[in-house]
């Protein structure tokens, strides 16, 4: 399975951060296999600045597509069709991007990312596939980044491989 994990939004430094923590975990994860249908799980992070117009409607929900072909020049996702892609958006509140530093924002951000994964056991069009494996995986690779669900970050930033 391929997995990318990206960020949409208007928080420019918080993109900064993001983006290359993002890469590492993609790049790691992409290419294991989980069993089940999907072969491509895209994840979209919504970030949008404190105050600002956020939209109206909530992030996508989980959808399972048989094919993907994207748009030529919408700039997001890989540019080629892709088979068998598992979607869904994730939008933290202004309250899980506030912290001391864009690290610790960062930081908070990926721990809504690693909590919205719940979504994806039980669901029937991906029946085989081993989400608390994955869900490990990813809270692993989140690790080496100082994000835990069991324990508070560190406020050392561990340099991304």
């Amino acid at each position: 399975m391929d997995l990318f994990i990206y960020t949409v939004g208007s928080l420019t430094p918080l993109f900064e951060k993001l983006g290359p923590w993002l890469e590492t975990v993609n790049r790691s994860l992409s290419g294991r296999d989980y069993g089940g249908p999907m072969e491509n799980l895209w994840i979209e992070v919504e970030v949008h600045e404190y105050g600002m117009n956020v939209p109206d409607k909530p992030p996508w929900s989980f959808r399972f597509q048989k094919l993907v072909a994207p748009r030529p020049f919408d700039g997001l996702g890989p540019f080629k069709p892709s088979r068998n892609v598992g979607h869904y958006g994730v939008r933290p509140t202004a309250d899980d991007m506030r912290g001391d530093s864009t690290v610790v924002a960062a930081r908070q951000v990926l721990r809504v990312v690693l909590a919205s994964t719940a979504c994806l056991a039980g669901k029937r069009q991906l029946r085989g596939f081993d989400a608390a494996r994955f869900r490990s995986d990813l809270a692993k690779a989140f690790e080496q980044f100082g994000i835990s669900l069991v324990k508070e970050p560190t406020n050392e930033l561990v340099p991304s491989a």
